[in-house]
């Protein structure tokens, strides 16, 4: 299996369990390519391992950075249905994806609901990430 171009030796029932997943979340969402599949499942693989070593950092030094289009693709929906769906522009949405507005904490999880995409896992499509200084 390959990843990000990197060669990943997985053992062969591993593999297999993949390729059926995959199988499955195809029928579910004929738009999803393996890629995004696999850097989904790995994410969600790494997620417990990955440290919690956040600090406090004022506001003005960070930005909210989102997987929001790969989540909405993952659904199967479009972006026009969740927007739609949830009460708001479908150009709204499409800002909120390339980062030009900050969702509401509301608008955010409203989102995540429509898309059926669990809330505790909130984290895997909204982070925090430090302003680049010029």
């Amino acid at each position: 299996m390959s990843f990000n171009g990197t060669k990943i030796e997985l053992p062969s029932d591993v593999d297999e369990t993949l390729k059926e997943v995959f199988k499955r979340a195809k029928k579910l969402n004929p738009a999803i390519n393996k890629q995004q599949f696999l850097k989904w499942i790995i994410t969600m693989w790494l997620d417990p391992y990955l440290k919690d070593d956040a600090e406090t950092v004022p506001k003005d030094q960070v930005q909210l950075k989102n997987n929001l289009k790969e989540a909405i693709t993952l659904s199967g929906k479009t972006q026009a249905q969740v927007a739609r769906e949830i009460g708001i522009s479908r150009a709204y949405l499409s800002e909120i994806i390339r980062g030009v507005y900050t969702p509401s904490v509301l608008t955010a999880l409203l989102i995540l609901r429509d898309i059926n995409y669990p809330i505790e896992k909130f984290n895997d499509v909204f982070s925090l990430e430090p302003i680049e200084q010029e």
